[in-house]
C-alpha cells in the first residue's frame, strides 16, 4: 500500500502529489539496486570462471538499474511539469469561476465577457496540457512496468547462474535474492504510481 493514501475522487493535485512521492521512493530504491549488481558481479569475480553465466547476468543487471534510474529521473522531470500543469490548470479554473461570478453580478459588461473568453481559451490549452502530462505520466510507467519485468528475468537468472558456484554458490544465490527483492520492491511501488496515475485502467 502506498505510504500516502489517494482518496477515492481526489484531486489532479492531490494525485500528482502521490504519483511524485511513489517516484521518488522509486529512485531511492533503484540505487540500491545499483549497488547490489556492483556487489554481485564482485562475488561473481571471485567466485572465479566457474560463474562466468552469473557474471554476465550480474552485468546485465547493472545496466538494467542504471536504465531504470535513469528512466526515472525522466519520469519525476515529467510529473515535475505535471505538477506545474496541474497548478495552472487549478490557477485557470479558479479565475474563470470568479470572472464568471463577476459577469453574473454585472450583467452585460463587454469587458468581462472579454476576459471570460480569453480565459476560457486559457482553460482549453491547460485542459490540453494537463490530459498530455497525465497520458506521459502512464505511459512512462507502463514503460518503467515492463523494464521492471525484464529486471526480475534477469535476477531469477542470476539465481539459477549461482547454483554452479560450488563454495560460493550461497553467497551467490543471496546476491541473487537481494536483486530479485528489490525489483519487487520497485515493482510495486510502479504499480501503486500505475493506479494512482490511471495507467492500469
Amino acid at each position: 500500500m502506498s505510504m500516502m493514501e489517494v482518496p477515492r475522487g481526489a484531486s489532479d493535485l492531490q494525485r500528482v502529489i502521490a504519483l511524485s512521492e511513489e517516484v521518488k521512493t522509486v529512485v531511492a530504491v533503484s540505487r540500491g539496486l545499483g549497488l547490489e549488481a556492483i556487489n554481485a558481479m564482485l562475488v561473481a569475480r571471485r567466485a572465479g570462471d566457474s560463474v562466468r553465466g552469473f557474471g554476465v547476468v550480474s552485468t546485465e543487471l547493472r545496466t538494467f538499474s542504471a536504465a531504470l534510474e535513469s528512466f526515472m529521473q525522466g519520469l519525476l522531470k515529467d510529473i515535475a511539469a505535471l505538477v506545474h500543469g496541474v497548478a495552472d490548470l487549478s490557477r485557470v479554473t479558479n479565475l474563470r469561476r470568479q470572472l464568471a461570478r463577476a459577469q453574473a453580478a454585472c450583467g452585460d459588461c463587454p469587458s468581462l465577457k472579454s476576459a471570460l473568453a480569453r480565459v476560457d481559451l486559457a482553460l482549453q490549452r491547460a485542459v490540453a496540457t494537463n490530459a498530455r502530462g497525465w497520458s506521459k505520466a502512464r505511459t512512462d510507467i507502463r514503460r518503467s512496468l515492463r523494464l521492471c519485468d525484464a529486471g526480475r528475468a534477469l535476477a531469477r537468472g542470476a539465481k539459477i547462474e549461482a547454483v554452479y558456484g560450488g563454495g560460493m554458490s550461497e553467497e551467490l544465490t543471496q546476491a541473487g535474492l537481494a536483486i530479485e527483492i528489490t525489483i519487487e520492491r520497485i515493482r510495486d511501488r510502479l504499480s501503486v504510481g500505475a493506479d494512482i496515475a490511471g495507467a492500469l485502467a
